[in-house]
């Protein structure tokens, strides 16, 4: 049994989708099915319920999976301690979500700050589900940081983004009621952003003209710029001012978002702690910029 094939047990049995596993993790579903199989050839016993494209865990399953989620963490925890105790250095590992704009200058201050900690980065982008083989996690998941231990971070708006030859470009702010008749591009519904942004147009009764979703902003951001469509920017943590596209507040029902940062066990490493700490520390000002919120 290889540790690899538990992390891809793991996936498949939260996502609940093999191809959807498979995309993530950059296998084809067949290749991710055999590897599945030898597993379960290993183990002698089979982990999953086969009903159509999806899969749900059987009782062996969800004993695997308990056990998974205690051992992956510990089997990296031990490589990070290895890798600290051999090079003199410490590490964080920290699984957040994908921005260019308030996070770099975060990580780059940290970074300046204790040079000595070395920082692995993985991408959040699975909702509510946690991979706790990372010790800190900024996210957007209200459910998560109620399960657990969490901080608040900041919270923000998010502006339409729309090109420099946009009629929307000239405004000052965008009557919410006004996007309907535009076409939108969207992140895909396994993205944080695509999810808040499905919400948006849910709440708002809004029935937007989608026409295209992709799963990366700075294809967004290009598309965008092209006056292909219109599509939603966070104002902190992406960065548009030397991209051709104009970002304008939306008015009437703005969309915003609260970030969050998250330790999935109580007790963490000293680098996970002061991490921890700096974040809460060098972002604290942003808790007191002026936020509009939904009337």
């Amino acid at each position: 049994m290889e540790t690899d094939h538990l992390y891809y047990f793991k996936r498949v049995a939260e996502l609940g989708s093999l191809t959807q596993a498979a995309r993530e993790l950059s296998l084809t579903p067949s290749t991710l099915s055999r590897l599945i199989q030898r597993l379960e050839n290993d183990l002698g016993v089979p982990l999953f319920n086969h009903a159509g494209h999806s899969l749900t865990l059987n009782d062996n399953g969800h004993l695997l999976l308990r056990r998974v989620n205690q051992i992956l963490p510990l089997i990296n925890q031990t490589r990070r301690d290895l890798l600290d105790t051999g090079s003199g250095t410490q590490s964080v590992s920290i699984n957040m979500l994908n921005g260019n704009g308030i996070f770099p200058e975060l990580l780059t201050a940290f970074q300046e700050k204790y040079p000595s900690i070395r920082i692995d980065i993985s991408r959040f982008d699975h909702g509510d589900i946690v991979n706790t083989d990372c010790e800190i996690f900024i996210h957007d998941s209200d459910k998560t940081a109620r399960t657990l231990p969490s901080r608040r971070l900041f919270t923000e708006e998010c502006y339409i983004g729309v090109s420099r030859q946009h009629h929307f470009a000239e405004m000052a702010e965008v009557p919410f009621r006004s996007l309907a008749a535009e076409p939108f591009i969207v992140l895909n519904e396994e993205n944080p952003l695509g999810r808040l942004t499905r919400n948006f147009f849910k709440k708002t009764a809004i029935n937007p003209r989608i026409i295209m979703t992709c799963d990366n902003q700075v294809l967004v951001s290009s598309f965008v710029a092209l006056n292909m469509g219109i599509a939603f920017f966070p104002s902190l943590t992406w960065q548009t001012e030397n991209a051709p596209i104009v970002i304008k507040p939306v008015s009437g029902y703005p969309m915003v978002r609260t970030l969050y940062i998250t330790t999935p066990t109580r007790k963490c490493s000293p680098a996970a702690e002061t991490f921890r700490n700096f974040a809460l520390s060098y972002l604290k000002h942003l808790n007191h910029l002026p936020t509009r919120h939904a009337r």
